[in-house]
């Protein structure tokens, strides 16, 4: 495996500034659940913890392939793809560590990795991604997708990496719909005897081991002009591996 080394990894604000992460995103970053939804208002710092979730996966895990979701391609270009060269860490010589190829929508790593963009412009569209395997798939704006395109993309998620388990995390306002029942307020079948869960609460359907989490995020929660940088990897005990 390639050597390890630790980058900064972190959160900047609109100006370029090492700013901290809300007390939320550090929770979510942290989160040992299969599938979570980091939902609410606008501004609440969804996106960022995203585009970090992906960052880290990339940089930590060789050879990890890692899908960013939007549901269309001009969402993607206008929304996530600038504030993800702004949130990619430089090495000593100042340079990204993840190098973009606009051919075919990827972030490279150096240690193997790749960030691959999607999008969904139609409802079958889910069909292009039929051979894909990712150790980590992120959507944002996911209540933009329909329950049948977001199991597909879910069938796509797998580690085949020893001791490192597959994620999905997902951004987006739960209003209503699949989303809410499968996140917020899941049904009597889905719950069985369970209680139903409240934010913040790790449960399993049926008391199976496909863990699910909802974190609620408010414009609030942000935390501007915080005095340092706070390092995601370095906070929860990881390393950087690259080549």
């Amino acid at each position: 495996m390639a050597p390890s080394i630790e980058l900064d990894v972190g959160y900047v604000d609109a100006l370029g500034r090492p700013t901290a992460p809300n007390p939320k995103q550090a929770q979510a970053h942290a989160s040992p659940t299969l599938e979570l939804l980091y939902g609410g208002a606008a501004f609440g710092g969804k996106t960022d913890f995203l585009i970090l979730e992906a960052i880290r996966t990339a940089l930590s895990v060789p050879g990890a392939h890692v899908a960013f979701f939007r549901r269309t391609l001009l969402e993607l270009k206008k929304s996530v793809l600038g504030r993800f060269h702004q949130l990619i860490p430089q090495d000593t010589r100042g340079r990204p560590v993840l190098t973009w190829n606009g051919a075919d929508y990827t972030f490279h790593g150096m240690n193997g990795s790749e960030i691959q963009f999607g999008y969904c412009d139609h409802a079958d569209d889910v069909e292009h991604y039929r051979g894909a395997q990712w150790i980590l798939l992120c959507i944002d704006q996911v209540e933009d997708f329909s329950e049948a395109q977001y199991f597909y993309l879910l069938s796509r998620v797998r580690s085949r990496f020893p001791g490192v388990e597959p994620r999905v995390r997902l951004a987006a306002n739960p209003k209503g719909g699949w989303l809410k029942r499968r996140f917020v307020r899941p049904t009597p079948e889905d719950l069985g005897p369970l209680p139903l869960p409240a934010p913040f609460d790790i449960w399993s359907p049926h008391g199976r081991t496909l863990t699910r989490q909802f974190i609620p995020a408010y414009p609030t929660d942000n935390t501007e002009g915080a005095e340092s940088r706070s390092d995601v990897l370095r906070a929860h005990g990881g390393t950087v591996a690259r080549a």
